[in-house]
This record gives C-alpha cells, sequence and structure tokens, in this order.
C-alpha cells in the first residue's frame, strides 16, 4: 500500500506491505522525516498519544455507551422508584392506589446488607522466602489494614452490599488523597457508572464513564469559566444561564483522568440521552496523567447467566406491586364496611348531614346505605402467595432474624429457612473479596508512584493495635500477593 508523510511542506510517498500495522507505518514515516530510527522512549510516548482519549469523541463515546446500557438503565430507574416508594399501582378505576403495604424490597435490601456486613481481615503472601521478603509482607499487612480504617471499609461493605443486591453491582474509585497522603477509596453511584462494552462480571475495568447531568450553576466557579469561556467563542449556540443543564462526565482510563462538561446550548435545553441530531459540545474542565498505570475503577457484580448486571430483586417486583394494589384494595373494602355511602330516593331538598339532621323524602322516598363489595374468601391466601413469591425470587428468608420463636421451632427449621439468605450472602462475600483485594491491589500502586518519602499508620489488625513506619517505594512490593 501507498502512504504518505509531510517533509518541508511537501508529501512524500512512500510503500509499505498491505499487512503493515499503524505503528510500524508511524515509524517508517518519522525514519523518513528525521533520517533515523525512533527510540524507545519515543516509541513509548507515542504509544501513549495514541492511546489517550480524544475529546471530540467524548459526545459520540458517551452516547454509545449509553445506548449500550440502556436495558439496565431501565432496571435501575424501576428499582431505583421501588426504593422511593413510587410504585404504578391503580385500581380497577385506573385511579393510583396508596401503598398500605411494607416497601419489603427496602426491608429486604437493609436485612442483606446488615448481614452481609463483616470486618474483612488481610493476608499478605510474600512472594519469596527469604525473611526480607516476609518482613515486608507483614509490613503491607498493617499498611493495607491503615488503608482499610482510614477510607472507612465498615461503612462501605453494607453499601456496596446493597448496590449489588439493589442494581447488581457497585462502583469504588482509588485515586490520591494529596490532604492525606493515603489513597482514597470511594464509593461511586452505580446509576451514574458506564464500563466500556464488553464489560462482564469479574473482569478488570481498564475503561470507565462516569456521567450525571446537573445544572451550570452547580459546577464550581472555575468550571463555570471554562464553559462560559466556551460558549464565549461560538455564535451557533446560546450562552448559559440558571436554568442551563450540562452532563458532566468523568473518564477513568490506565493512562488517563478526564473531566468534561457535555454542553448542548439551544432553546429547547438538553436533549434527551442519545439524540442523534443534535450532540452537545465536549468542554474539557481537567485532564490529568494517571501516573499508576492501572485503571482506578474497582466494580464487583452479580453473576447472571447473560451477563448483564442484574439486582437480586429484579423479578419481584410486579409481586410487590400486585400485592400492594390487592391490599389497598382489601383495606378500601374494610373502610366500606364500616363507612359506607349513603343512598337516597325521592329527596325533598338537599341531602343534610350532622347530628339532628332531618330528612325529608317523598311518596316513593327511600334511605339506606350502599352495601360493600363482595370479597373473595381466597383473598388471605392470595396475599399469602404473593408473600411467598416475593421471598423466593429475591431470595429473602421468611424468618429474618429474631423472628422465629424458638420454643416451636426446631435448629433444621431455622437452618432451612436462613438458607436462601446464607447462599445469597456468602456469594457476596466472595464477590466482595475479589473486590477488596483489587481495591488494595491498586491503593499500593498508588501510594507508590504518588507519595515517596516515609510515613507513619496506625492501625488494628487481628485484634492488635500498631504503629508503622513504612516507605511506599521500598516498602511495598506489589509482587505479594494480597488475600482478604
Amino acid at each position: 500500500m501507498l502512504c504518505a508523510t509531510m517533509i518541508g511542506g511537501k508529501p512524500h510517498y512512500f510503500p509499505m506491505p498491505k499487512d503493515a500495522t499503524d505503528v510500524e507505518v508511524r515509524e517508517q514515516a518519522f525514519e523518513l522525516r528525521e533520517g533515523r530510527v525512533m527510540t524507545s522512549i519515543e516509541r513509548s510516548l507515542l504509544g501513549i498519544a495514541h492511546t489517550m482519549l480524544d475529546t471530540d469523541r467524548l459526545s459520540s463515546l458517551y452516547t454509545a455507551w449509553r445506548a449500550r446500557y440502556a436495558e439496565r438503565d431501565v432496571r435501575m430507574d424501576v428499582m431505583e422508584r421501588v426504593i422511593r416508594g413510587e410504585f404504578d399501582v391503580f385500581d380497577p378505576d385506573e385511579e393510583g392506589v396508596d401503598s398500605k403495604s411494607p416497601n419489603l424490597i427496602q426491608v429486604a435490601l437493609e436485612d442483606t446488607s446488615e448481614a452481609a456486613s463483616l470486618i474483612p481481615t488481610v493476608r499478605v503472601q510474600p512472594a519469596k522466602g527469604s525473611k526480607e521478603s516476609k518482613k515486608t509482607a507483614q509490613k503491607m499487612e498493617n499498611i493495607a489494614a491503615s488503608y482499610m480504617d482510614a477510607n472507612g471499609v465498615d461503612l462501605l461493605i453494607p453499601r456496596a452490599v446493597m448496590d449489588m443486591a439493589a442494581f447488581g453491582f457497585s462502583v469504588w474509585t482509588v485515586t490520591p488523597d494529596f490532604e492525606q497522603n493515603i489513597p482514597l477509596v470511594e464509593r461511586r453511584d452505580p446509576r451514574h457508572c458506564y464500563p466500556e462494552p464488553g464489560f462482564k462480571p469479574g473482569d478488570t475495568v481498564r475503561r470507565c464513564m462516569f456521567a450525571r447531568e446537573v445544572f451550570y450553576t452547580q459546577l464550581p466557579a472555575d468550571y463555570q469559566q471554562v464553559v462560559a469561556d466556551f460558549t464565549g467563542q461560538r455564535t451557533d449556540i446560546q450562552q448559559p444561564d440558571e436554568n442551563t443543564r450540562v452532563v458532566l462526565v468523568e473518564y477513568y482510563s490506565d493512562e488517563e483522568y478526564v473531566l468534561a462538561a457535555l454542553y448542548q446550548g439551544s432553546t429547547e435545553g438538553f436533549n434527551r440521552y442519545g439524540s442523534n441530531t443534535d450532540i452537545p459540545f465536549p468542554v474539557v474542565l481537567e485532564r490529568i496523567p494517571n501516573k499508576v498505570g492501572i485503571c482506578p475503577v474497582v466494580i464487583g457484580s452479580r453473576i447472571t447467566l447473560d451477563g448483564e448486571m442484574r439486582g437480586q430483586f429484579d423479578q419481584v417486583v410486579g409481586l410487590l406491586e400486585a400485592h400492594i394494589r390487592l391490599m389497598g384494595l382489601v383495606l378500601d373494602f374494610a373502610d366500606q364496611s364500616v363507612y359506607s355511602d349513603i343512598w337516597v330516593r325521592d329527596l325533598i331538598g338537599e341531602m343534610p348531614y350532622g347530628g339532628g339532621s332531618f330528612i325529608e323524602l317523598g311518596p316513593q322516598g327511600a334511605i339506606g346505605r350502599v352495601p360493600p363489595a363482595v370479597s373473595s374468601f381466597n383473598i388471605q391466601s392470595d396475599l399469602q402467595n404473593l408473600l411467598e413469591g416475593i421471598h423466593i425470587g429475591g431470595r429473602w428468608p421468611k424468618a429474618r432474624p429474631g423472628q422465629v420463636d424458638q420454643s416451636i421451632a426446631s435448629a433444621k427449621f431455622i437452618e432451612a429457612s436462613a438458607g436462601m439468605m446464607n447462599t445469597a450472602i456468602r456469594t457476596y462475600h466472595q464477590i466482595l473479596q475479589r473486590k477488596l483485594e483489587r481495591v488494595l491491589r491498586v491503593a499500593f500502586e498508588t501510594d507508590k508512584a504518588y507519595f515517596e518519602g516515609t510515613k507513619s499508620v496506625t492501625g488494628i489488625l487481628r485484634n492488635q493495635n500498631f504503629i508503622e513506619e513504612y516507605s511506599p517505594g521500598k516498602d511495598i512490593d506489589t509482587a505479594n500477593r494480597v488475600r482478604v
């Protein structure tokens, strides 16, 4: 094939094999321009430049990734409304039914997260059998324990289990905290997380995007000025005001971190996501190289048959709404039995109410109360069947902790009733184990890359207090394996 490069302002053509890669073409073009072979450092810098995100493509990348996870977003939106208590339940007259049932999914989420909230312990296996390697591994155990204590892992774990049960996955990021000089582990909202298409449960995240819509006035003053400078240079978009919305996008990879605002200035406001007619403009707010070389996003997700992110209670939302509808009608029937409406025939004048009222009827007059609707004899059985379906479909035992009467329940019965939750919690513990191991590995690499010098940390490991002084570059050996 025929390729070209610019030399002295003029194109210079040169042949290359048909199966030549882009890297080979760039190296040959460099050799022709400079008259020498490209050095290893120049190859590395060129490779980094070509792997960095092209911010002009950020809008189309954002649209494509959101389209990939469109069905997941629908499921998460349904679960979010359920947790808020917003149910699409209507009576036979197509009027909304007020929920008179407990929000069983919310209760189950809290039960599951609290039952699975155990404080993990850390072991570091030395890569070698030498005394020095064992000493380094022991020191790394104390360092890892200090990471977990400083970042409040005991509070992150129940929230992570709740995210996995509700939405199918939980997200943490590991970034440098320059105030405390330690790696910072933060929980991120799964509803805003979009890993690169092709990500499956158990995979290592290589590229990830977080996106949420905010008002322009919610941005820090420095970022507002960047957006204002961008819009001031263009005449085809309107200037931002207090009602202008932008999509704040955070892009993480093993090469860099990019923070950008997707701005769409039009009289109609921000169009629906994925619009093909009006693509928002990317305004880069921050762009920071990643010195660690590892994507700092760690995702722990439930194992599913099709590899999609599904919550533990996705399939029982319809059963809960049916229970709410039926329970509302049952209570409405009870209300009608006590406070049924009055019917009257051949009334003279207006219907008076209150004590001492006198109702005057004509020759064909009659008065009475409207009998309530006839309730099914199987109503209680129907409600019970719905409850059992919620427990079975959500793998949530009917016997919650402290609710089993020990005088009538054998140990075998208690074990069987809690078996489903024990299985689910065991799986969550396995996912958290792998997730924490990955987080600690990234934290060690972050500490080495950003925080040099000697530091002192304290904490508790295996019920013993410790004070440890260490230097990240000297006392952290990532060849050792971290076990949680």
